[in-house]
């Protein structure tokens, strides 16, 4: 099985979109750009580089998750024993 089959056949078996439609080198797909939830992506387009070809930008509403530092609450009876 070549491997553009291969790819195909993986993102579909697995749910995944490809979003990434247009030609990012000549009239070639090179950068492919794959989601489960394409409802999240507001825009996608190519943008030239310093590559022999162009980057794809993702506009998406998806909010970072921040890990913030947890505070642990002494129970009374741990600070009744200091």
């Amino acid at each position: 099985m070549p491997l553009c089959e291969a790819i195909v056949s993986l993102y579909q078996e697995n749910g995944l979109s490809q979003l990434q439609l247009k030609p990012t080198r000549e009239h070639s797909v090179l950068d492919l750009y794959f989601t489960n939830n394409a409802s999240l992506v507001k825009g996608i387009h190519a943008i030239q580089s310093i590559s022999d070809h162009d980057m794809i930008v993702v506009d998406s509403v998806i909010r970072p998750v921040i890990d913030r530092p947890v505070r642990l609450l002494a129970s009374s009876a741990e600070t009744s024993q200091n």
